[in-house]
């Protein structure tokens, strides 16, 4: 699993590995107030505040588990930024 944290998120990073437990993290990135990963059944996973609509859900309602953003195929690489994530 690779992993990028930054602004110290690493509470709310291991928080949600374990709300992750049925698949595992591919790939991690954290922004400022998101996390997003690539998981092991192809599927990306958000969670933090969403007040942008960072978390992909078609909501802009925060999450402190992962949630499944919608509509992605074929992504092999995350990033997140001080607002949005870049898939």
């Amino acid at each position: 699993m690779k992993a990028l944290l930054s602004d110290n998120r690493l509470c709310l990073f291991l928080l949600c590995l374990v709300n992750l437990a049925h698949v595992s993290a591919q790939t991690i990135a954290a922004g400022d107030d998101h996390t997003v990963s690539i998981c092991s059944d192809s599927t990306v996973r958000s969670w933090g505040r969403n007040q942008n609509g960072q978390l992909g859900n078609g909501t802009t309602t925060g999450s402190n588990v992962p949630v499944q953003v919608s509509g992605l195929t074929g992504i092999i690489a995350v990033a997140a930024g001080k607002i949005i994530p870049l898939l």
